[in-house]
């Protein structure tokens, strides 16, 4: 809640900023995923903006990737969310993509 340009966020919360890969944009070291975005529209919608986005690069910590399937295991990192004031964790998983409209298992009757 405090403004970058009164406040070293970096030292104060002990983060390492790295040069980012394919932005000029720094990305925190000690994040689990961080994602480079370029802009390329920015909506004004009143009291805050909406800004539409290219993903040009994904650098994602090996210890969250999962060795069997190669894929993005962030149940391991402890992340929190923030909303409206408060902080949260994040707890068990609720479903996938696709999961309201995956096929049902087909039963076969025993006969």
């Amino acid at each position: 809640m405090r403004s970058g340009r009164d406040y070293d966020k970096w030292q104060q919360m002990h983060l390492t900023p790295v040069a980012g890969v394919t932005v000029a944009a720094p990305y925190v070291n000690e994040a689990p995923v961080s994602i480079e975005c370029q802009v390329h529209d920015v909506m004004r919608l009143g009291s805050h903006d909406m800004f539409i986005a290219h993903v040009m690069n994904v650098i994602a910590d090996e210890r969250y990737i999962n060795a069997e399937t190669g894929a993005l295991d962030l149940r391991q990192a402890d992340l929190i969310t923030y909303c409206h004031g408060h902080y949260y964790t994040l707890g068990e998983e609720l479903g996938h993509f696709g999961w309201t409209v995956r096929k049902k298992p087909t039963h076969k009757s025993k006969s």
